[in-house]
């Protein structure tokens, strides 16, 4: 199952590649992005085993600091990842100390998840807040503002269409040679057997703060990195959960590593086919285009329901 999927995949980008070269590049940008935002949804879940809701109002904190930075110093947006990330990280680690008395007294899960909902609304109203005093006290807006201005150039590329896929790589490799560290183990067998690693002496809540501590990370990445690709808003990242979500299950909520490969999956499936399809229509039955399109917000709930009936651990999980 796991190859097929590789080698239809792989065939049908390259081939999307040659035939689309701009989509396709958009595609691998947009796909970077998801691949980290679904990388920090999945570490989340695997510590406290309940679907995080408020992972949207992260990615928000890094797309409101890219917003203000770029805009207020007329920075390439880059810049803003020394704001963006710590701050997502704080808010991320916040998230968790209002989890973790709610997990150790062994809080069901679904009152978890209204608990990550709850975090999320007051999140974006206090984003949302900001938003307006920004703009009307420092002409800083945030509504509908894309940063492909802000944008560097690397070789006569918008920079974005290398830094992104270069970060998700990097971020990947250091994550890999930080499991395989004594903290990485530690983490690793806590999440694997938490009653074994504190058999084993091992502080479980220190080793979940840091998982949390790396989601907080990758999104606030993500969120940075967005308004290169979309309009952003302080809400855009709640708006694309589902997307989050598509591609976290596809790769499958134990998989790490799976999380990252479901982000290239459903990123390309939701840029390219989905234009594929609407040229399709369009001319086989004359259809506009841009109907078709409309409904791209549909494919990634349609992914999520067609992995869990085809494979309901995801493509990679275990």
């Amino acid at each position: 199952m796991r190859k097929t999927v590789a080698l239809v995949f792989a065939a049908w980008a390259g081939l999307s590649a040659f035939f689309w070269p701009r989509e396709a590049a958009d595609a691998v940008l947009y796909s970077s992005i998801l691949a980290l935002a679904a990388l920090g949804l999945t570490l989340a879940y695997q510590t406290t085993k309940v679907p995080n809701f408020a992972h949207g109002a992260l990615i928000n904190v890094g797309v409101v600091s890219a917003l203000t930075v770029a805009q207020a110093f007329g920075k390439p947006t880059y810049y803003a990842l020394l704001i963006g990330v710590p701050l997502a990280v704080v808010s991320a680690l916040a998230l968790y100390l209002v989890l973790l008395p709610l997990y150790k007294r062994g809080t069901q899960a679904e009152v978890m998840m209204m608990a990550t909902m709850a975090f999320n609304i007051i999140y974006i109203g206090l984003l949302n807040a900001y938003a307006d005093w920004a703009g009307r006290s420092m002409g800083i807006f945030m509504r509908g503002i894309t940063l492909r201005p802000y944008d560097v150039t690397i070789a006569s590329v918008p920079g974005a269409y290398i830094i992104a896929p270069a970060t998700t790589a990097l971020f990947a490799l250091l994550l890999y040679l930080f499991l395989k560290t004594k903290v990485g183990t530690a983490l690793r067998a806590a999440v694997e057997n938490e009653d074994l690693a504190r058999t084993l002496g091992i502080n479980v809540e220190r080793a979940y703060a840091i998982a949390w501590a790396i989601a907080g990370t990758a999104a606030g990445v993500a969120g940075v990195y967005l308004p290169l690709y979309i309009e952003a808003t302080p809400d855009v990242g709640w708006l694309m959960l589902a997307s989050f979500f598509a591609a976290s299950i596809a790769g499958g909520l134990g998989s790490i590593y799976g999380a990252l490969a479901g982000g290239f999956l459903m990123g390309f499936v939701e840029t390219l086919a989905t234009l594929q399809f609407a040229t399709l229509l369009n001319w086989a039955f004359g259809i506009p285009q841009y109907q078709i399109t409309a409904y791209r917000p549909l494919v990634p709930l349609l992914a999520i329901a067609t992995v869990l009936l085809i494979s309901p651990r995801g493509l990679l999980g275990k």
